[in-house]
């Protein structure tokens, strides 16, 4: 809650701040599970598996 007063106390109304901190914590959020699925090598594996099936599609479609 100290952004938020911090936030709060430079002007900006509660009810900003608070969305502001929500934005802000999801943002991090995102980026953890995005770096956690990037380091997962079984993950990255899965991708290029998709990546491959849908190259394969669009050759058929074109």
């Amino acid at each position: 809650m100290s952004w938020i007063s911090d936030v709060h106390e430079d002007g900006v109304e509660r009810s900003a701040a608070i969305r502001e901190a929500a934005r802000r914590r999801r943002a991090r959020e995102l980026r953890a599970e995005a770096e956690a699925l990037a380091a997962d090598p079984d993950d990255r594996a899965e991708a290029v598996a998709v990546l491959v099936d849908m190259e394969s599609l669009r050759a058929v479609a074109v």
